[in-house]
């Protein structure tokens, strides 16, 4: 599920013009999150810690943070990231993100605010609520709004994003505007349940009851993108896999469609048990039997339109659709490492293997 086996560097500018709205505070933080003044060493961060202008956070591995901005805007960072603060760059005083790389999600109670942000291929003008951003080690920007509006543009033009479109830019290239449904392997979803796990808990790291409380949550929030978020789920938690179906299932009500779509994602994440899972999604829902045989059979990366490329290359993502981003499994976990970068990547991580995750054997005793 994309970055978060990746060095990914986030650079965040976030002020406004009130001197008070100039800071940020670290609000919440799981294993190693690092804090350095401008030009300093770094050091363990402590939640409470406010952070001035020019003020740096980073995230280690398999850590996450969250800090609040002075109007009650909230970031989450994730994994192998790295936030500064810097001031307005115009007297107008309005906050910007400058995304280098990595992935986060974004949620502010003013609707009327507007945030600028700008990454290697394309400036934008986020004028809503909610959003999630990332960009690749490629440079691809990937923005999916999940409330509000964005104007994304880069040197070829201009074009407006609202709710459930997610927009893509990359060097050299038109920009695209699609569905947000479609975007199955390119967001980190599984931020979005974090949202609804208790502060210090991530979706690693949360019991079952909390786990599974936190999937139903957000998939009643973002209806739109259930099929993503438990995708993600059973990516992160593989072994609760027919807990999450059955979890899913239940918070969606008796829409066939909606159910067919969830099999299809849980199928797509965890293809080795795609029999007991359809098995179970119609002794759970035995109206949408149809339905949900047909959407188990439906292609992973697409689940509104037919597939474009039913024999991907092994280890790509779509048949290379989304840019030549290949699967590697970190700690159970499938994650997108750039192709150019696979080799030097998995020398670097000892223990990573490429391609998707395989499911441990069961030993009888």
């Amino acid at each position: 599920m994309g970055l978060t086996g990746v060095t990914g560097i986030l650079i965040a500018q976030l002020a406004v013009t009130q001197a008070a709205d100039n800071t940020a505070t670290l609000v919440s933080k799981v294993n190693v999150v690092d804090f350095s003044k401008p030009n300093g060493a770094w050091s363990g961060a402590e939640v409470g810690q406010s952070l001035a202008t020019h003020d740096r956070l980073r995230t280690g591995e398999d850590s996450r943070a969250a800090a609040k901005l002075g109007d009650a805007t909230m970031l989450r960072i994730d994994e192998l990231t790295t936030i500064e603060i810097l001031p307005p760059k115009d007297a107008s005083g309005k906050a910007t993100l400058d995304v280098k790389q990595g992935s986060t999600y974004f949620f502010s109670r003013e609707k009327s605010r507007e945030i600028n942000f700008q990454t290697p291929a394309a400036n934008g003008a986020i004028r809503g609520t909610e959003f999630l951003l990332t960009v690749t080690p490629q440079h691809r920007t990937l923005v999916a709004m999940l409330s509000g509006e964005v104007e994304l543009s880069d040197s070829a033009g201009r074009m407006v994003l609202g709710k459930g479109d997610q927009g893509e830019a990359e060097p050299g290239q038109s920009e695209t505007k699609g569905d947000i449904r479609n975007a199955m392997n390119s967001v980190q979803w599984y931020l979005l349940i974090e949202t609804k796990l208790p502060p210090h808990e991530t979706v690693v790291t949360a019991d079952k009851q909390q786990f599974l409380d936190g999937l139903c949550d957000a998939m009643k929030q973002w209806r739109m993108v259930a099929p993503q978020v438990v995708k993600a789920a059973v990516q992160k938690r593989r072994e609760l896999g027919p807990d999450i179906l059955r979890t899913a299932l239940r918070c969606l009500g008796g829409d066939c469609g909606a159910v067919a779509q969830v099999v299809a994602a849980v199928v797509a994440a965890d293809p080795t048990r795609a029999a007991e899972y359809t098995e179970l999604a119609i002794q759970i829902s035995p109206g949408c039997a149809n339905e949900i045989e047909h959407g188990a059979q439906t292609n992973e990366g697409n689940f509104t339109n037919p597939p474009a490329n039913i024999n991907a290359p092994p280890g790509s993502i779509g048949g290379g659709a989304i840019g030549n981003v290949c699967i590697v499994c970190h700690n159970g976990s499938e994650v997108q490492v750039a192709c150019s970068d696979l080799q030097s990547y998995l020398q670097s991580h000892p223990g990573d293997t490429s391609g998707p995750c395989q499911p441990t054997p069961v030993t009888n005793p």
